[in-house]
């Protein structure tokens, strides 16, 4: 199964009979939505399994849809599903390299591929983007799925067993991080992530600042409400110690609010007030030593790995220049 919440832009390399595509509409614009279905039957009178599917009640934005739509009584004949974003173009061979990692792995929930970007050299805010996205892939996600199997969902580009979606609870309207929402609510039942930083899926950055600021508004204002729904799960859950930790102390505390709110407060308003007051001198601690501290914390995801954590960071780091395909 794969689920694309608008549109399918490429032709996958996978036996056609062995998976259908749902379109997932969730516009409100009538000419938006003709276009999409001209498109659908285009496709469908060409022989491809795909579905239109456009929600008539716009509730939970994106979670809702995807919840809607995993509701279809087709969806039990499948084991996986497949998310892109509308805006993303997987490679055709992105099946055929992720799907295979679930075979004999009956504990593997997901498949997690690699963003790349098609404008990142467009300007300087693509630019900078690109610097930070790439670390949060090849370091981040990476190392966090080699050490412990657990990472946060991109929301897209990734590869879900059904099960293990299901198991967790599905998709919930709770807060606007539904991707981290289901994968920490996946993690507490046990289930296993895999990170594949060989396999890119382009997609395109924000070029403008008001583009960017309402993408970054969307990725950050869900993250403390859902640590605050989360916690009684975490603390109940039979986990060992340290993931609680790890959840508790690293993934939501440290990178979600005190990585941010120290980088904003040092960056864009210490700094930069330190232009007026030239003979005004900010402590190494401040300016070095608290900024390289938390982000080694933010990609040491257990205390027994501390050893190997620098040398396999420096060793799988790839360039965002690779090309590779996507299954």
């Amino acid at each position: 199964l794969v689920q694309i919440p608008m549109c399918n832009e490429k032709e996958l390399d996978w036996p056609r009979s062995n998976f259908l595509v749902q379109v997932l509409d969730d516009s409100d614009d009538v000419a938006t939505q003709a276009l999409i279905k001209e498109e659908v039957e285009k496709w469908r009178h060409s022989g491809a399994h795909i579905v239109y599917r456009h929600c008539v009640l716009r509730e939970g934005y994106k979670a809702g849809n995807l919840k809607s739509a995993m509701s279809c009584s087709y969806v039990k004949d499948y084991e996986y599903v497949a998310i892109f974003d509308a805006d993303f173009q997987p490679y055709p061979d992105f099946l055929k390299r992720t799907v295979p990692h679930f075979k004999d792995n009956e504990d593997l929930g997901l498949v997690q591929a690699r963003w790349s970007f098609v404008n990142k050299d467009e300007n300087l805010l693509t630019r900078l983007q690109n610097i930070n996205l790439c670390f949060h892939f090849e370091v981040e996600q990476q190392v966090n799925g080699v050490f412990i199997n657990f990472f946060g969902f991109n929301g897209t580009a990734g590869v879900w067993r059904i099960k293990a979606v299901e198991d967790s609870g599905g998709w919930m309207e709770r807060t606007t991080v539904e991707d981290m929402d289901i994968a920490v609510r996946a993690h507490l039942k046990g289930w296993k992530f895999v990170f594949l930083n060989d396999v890119e899926c382009q997609c395109e950055l924000p070029e403008s600042y008001e583009a960017y600021r309402k993408q970054q508004h969307r990725w950050h204002s869900g993250p403390m409400q859902l640590f605050r729904l989360c916690l009684p799960d975490i603390i109940r859950c039979k986990i060992v110690f340290w993931k609680k930790a790890n959840l508790i102390f690293l993934f939501f505390l440290l990178r979600k609010l005190i990585l941010p709110f120290y980088s904003f407060t040092l960056f864009c308003i210490i700094l930069p007030m330190t232009m007026f007051v030239p003979e005004a001198e900010l402590p190494d601690w401040v300016v070095c030593y608290i900024p390289v501290l938390m982000s080694f914390l933010n990609i040491v995801p257990l205390h027994r790995n501390h050893s190997r954590l620098s040398s396999h960071t420096c060793s799988s780091r790839t360039p965002c220049q690779l090309p590779s395909s996507m299954p």
